[in-house]
Parts: C-alpha cells; sequence; structure tokens
C-alpha cells in the first residue's frame, strides 16, 4: 500500500457514510466466530489440549454476542460442547452439568443426540453413538483387565 492509500485508510472523514458500522461489525464477528469454530476443530483432531481450551474460551466469548443466536451458530456451540466433553472425558473430575455425578463422557452423549439432524451421515452418528454408549457404560473397564493388556 503506498502512503497516499495509508493516509486515506486511517483517515476517519474518508470513511463512507452509508456503511452502517453494526452490519459490518456483526459480519467482523461472525469471520472471527468461524474462525475460532474451525480452530477448535483443528485443535481437537490434533489432540492440543492447552490450544482447544484456550480456543473454547474464546469462541464462548464470541458467542455471547446477542447476534450468534441463529440456528447455524447454535449448531456450531453445540458442537464445540460436544467436542469439549469428549476433549475432557478422562477427566473425571470436569463438570458439565448441574449434577455431580453426570462425567463428561455421559454429558457428551447427550449433547450428541441433539446433533443428529446435523450430521449428514447416517451410520456415522449411529457408529458414535455407539462408542458414546460403551464409554459411558464401561468407564472403568480397563481397571477389570490384567496390567499386560492395554486398550488403545
Amino acid at each position: 500500500m503506498d502512503c497516499a492509500n495509508e493516509e486515506l485508510a486511517s483517515d476517519p472523514s474518508s470513511t463512507d457514510e452509508n456503511v452502517d458500522f453494526t452490519h459490518v461489525t456483526a459480519v467482523a464477528s461472525r469471520w472471527m466466530l468461524d474462525f475460532t469454530f474451525v480452530s477448535l476443530c483443528r485443535s481437537f483432531k490434533e489432540g492440543n489440549f492447552d490450544e482447544f481450551n484456550e480456543t473454547l474460551s474464546a469462541f464462548q466469548a464470541l458467542f455471547q454476542c446477542k447476534s450468534f443466536k441463529a440456528a447455524a451458530h447454535t449448531e456450531k456451540s453445540l458442537i464445540c460442547a460436544f467436542l469439549a466433553r469428549v476433549m475432557h472425558g478422562k477427566q473425571l473430575d470436569v463438570l458439565f452439568e448441574e449434577d455431580e455425578s453426570v462425567m463428561p463422557l455421559m454429558s457428551a452423549a447427550t449433547v450428541w443426540t441433539s446433533l443428529e439432524h446435523a450430521v449428514g451421515d447416517e451410520s456415522l452418528f449411529e457408529n458414535i453413538t455407539v462408542l458414546l454408549f460403551v464409554q459411558v457404560s464401561f468407564p472403568s473397564f480397563h481397571v477389570l483387565l490384567p496390567a499386560n493388556i492395554k486398550i488403545l
């Protein structure tokens, strides 16, 4: 960018009076929410626990904006809630529900059922449902196994 363009860009009197700043803010906020959502999914896929938690905090802060109550954003929020519960699944001291007996994966199973319409592949939805059920049903199954047998 040359100096003349830099001066115009930083000169508040050169802004278009017809542009509604509220609209610009809403668009930029949606972009930030979308970027944060994709970053959260990437951190989950990579198993980067610390980055996932930081990004989840940013997503939750952005989601507090009133303009994000649309169905598409609510679905993203549910997906993030599901991923958070799965990511924290082994941490039995982490609570997502008021009932302290509900462990993270039990809570994940509940959130997952509300995402049935969001999953395009019915068999994928059913497979994950079964996997969650097995994990919820047998959370301490590995304790019953001999020490030389590992569950992957």
